[in-house]
């Protein structure tokens, strides 16, 4: 039970607040949450990384943080890399190297997609 709670919760709190902080929402942000949960859950599946709901979670945190400091292709998939590696250790999903690819990866997809 403690688990389920870190894997759904702290990932919410974490897009939540950095999106208070930041900017209203919008049909953006959500995209973006749907880019970050999708393809990472995709990447850690091919990756054979974490769980699906693990991941799902990391990404949806890493779309939030990659739409919160959106620059350049380059920082963005360096933000997602950071934000997903972080978030995987939180709630302990997945491997970090695999999860710095997964969140690189992720934020890369966000900035193509802008």
């Amino acid at each position: 039970m403690n688990r389920t709670i870190k894997v759904l919760a702290l990932p919410v709190i974490l897009a939540i607040s950095t999106l208070c902080a930041t900017k209203p929402a919008s049909a953006n942000v959500l995209k973006d949450l749907g880019v970050g949960t999708g393809s990472n859950v995709i990447s850690g599946k091919i990756l054979h990384n974490g769980s699906a709901l693990g991941n799902a979670a990391s990404g949806a945190a890493t779309g939030a943080v990659v739409h919160a400091t959106h620059k350049n292709l380059l920082q963005d998939s360096a933000v997602g890399a950071a934000t997903n590696t972080v978030t995987g250790a939180i709630i302990g999903n997945g491997h970090t190297g695999k999860n710095a690819i997964s969140g690189a990866a992720d934020g890369a997809l966000i900035n193509i997609l802008k």
